[in-house]
């Protein structure tokens, strides 16, 4: 048993304590914590000062390599395409047509044709709409028994019978092709400019970001069932382009400088789909640019690459071509179109630029090691400051 003195001097002693405590914190510990706090503070701020100054200085960076490559946008592309060659340019729908606009005046400016326009429409992937894609499904693949394919979805059936109808190596004759695509836009599935199919040089599809598919009626588990369909109708679309070698850049929108989304994201961190380039840019004013330099690296010598400002891209911008893509040189001196180019240095900016074919990234989405480093240049004469913000 406890006695009373026990308590006593446990009494004492935290009293004592306390006092030791007080004395101490008013008196000689009292300045050198106080300078301490202090210290700590102004440090704080100091640093904060500093990540503001660096967070401004590049955000003008960006703004002036975005200014400087919207604005030299028909030099840099000059002839970066064969002369007339037809490029086809699908997108998801309303929310990227302006960007699908702006890619196809790049192509032209790039020395290209849009050979044709395809629009996605929601159909493809809508579940009330099922009923209709098997029977749309089953009369193209009786008639062209090509289009059929093993698939887990009659809308990825439907994306592999469009496919094939605007591959570069399609079996289908050009009338049958035509034939395919005007089926598809007549039963809604797809929006078509209603010209004839013909073999493109290559092909861009934009891609929409995956909350645009969602529907605000809908729950939770009704827009994830919706997303889905959307990625595996997308993902089908450029795995079989993929397999068909053909040359093919898919860009997307990303909300923010964060990270890539969508179908960017899942072809970075699929391995077997590196071939396939990727934009993660494309509703900012320099994105077409890029969109069309990539296409143009791929068209020309069969390489690909991962651009944008996300972390899981490579480089901002792939390297400049040499020489146009339709240029005069001919015999011993003409480049050989099946190798990557040097990159040329624009006029008003300095470039340290390493290229290659770019190994690919694990499944696990790590960032891949080809680099390439492109200092800020000053904004040409006359460009506009305002069109950066991404």
């Amino acid at each position: 048993m406890i006695d009373f003195r026990y308590h006593l001097v446990s009494l004492v002693a935290v009293f004592l304590a306390l006092a030791l405590g007080i004395v101490l914190g008013a008196g000689p510990l009292r300045q050198s914590l106080g300078e301490q706090l202090t210290n700590q503070v102004e440090q704080l701020r100091r640093d904060k000062d500093e990540l503001r100054a660096q967070n401004t200085e590049l955000t003008d960076g960006a703004k002036r390599l975005t200014s400087y490559i919207d604005a030299s946008g028909k030099e840099l592309l000059a002839g970066a395409l064969p002369d007339g060659a037809p490029i086809t340019i699908i997108s998801d729908g309303e929310s990227v047509a302006t960007a699908a606009d702006q890619v196809s005046e790049r192509v032209t400016q790039a020395g290209g044709t849009t050979g044709n326009r395809i629009s996605l429409n929601p159909s493809l992937w809508d579940p009330a709409a099922e009923a209709k894609r098997t029977d749309t499904l089953t009369a193209l693949t009786s008639r062209w028994p090509e289009l059929a394919a093993q698939t887990s979805t009659s809308g990825e059936g439907l994306m592999h019978a469009l496919m094939v109808a605007i591959s570069p190596q399609s079996p289908l004759s050009d009338a049958d092709r035509t034939e395919v695509v005007k089926r598809l836009a007549a039963d809604g599935f797809i929006t078509s400019d209603g010209g004839s199919v013909v073999a493109p040089a290559g092909l861009v599809y934009v891609a929409a970001a995956p909350d645009t598919f969602t529907n605000s009626d809908d729950s939770a588990a009704q827009d994830a069932e919706r997303i889905s369909r959307v990625e595996a109708v997308q993902m089908r679309f450029v795995t079989d382009m993929r397999e068909a070698k053909a040359p093919i850049v898919v860009a997307g929108q990303s909300p923010t400088l964060h990270e890539s989304v969508g179908l960017v994201r899942a072809i970075r961190r699929t391995t077997d789909l590196q071939s396939v380039s990727t934009v993660d840019a494309v509703t900012s004013p320099e994105g077409p640019v890029v969109i069309v330099l990539a296409l143009a690296e791929s068209v020309r010598g069969g390489s690909s690459g991962h651009y944008g400002a996300a972390p899981d891209a490579q480089a901002p911008m792939p390297a400049l071509p040499s020489s146009p893509a339709g240029g005069g040189q001919s015999g011993a001196d003409a480049p050989d179109a099946s190798q990557p180019t040097e990159p040329a240095q624009p006029a008003d900016a300095d470039t340290d630029t390493t290229s290659g074919s770019g190994a690919s990234p694990d499944s696990g989405g790590q960032k891949n090691q080809r680099r390439t480093s492109t200092p800020t240049p000053s904004a040409p004469q006359g460009a506009s400051d305002s069109g950066g913000d991404r």
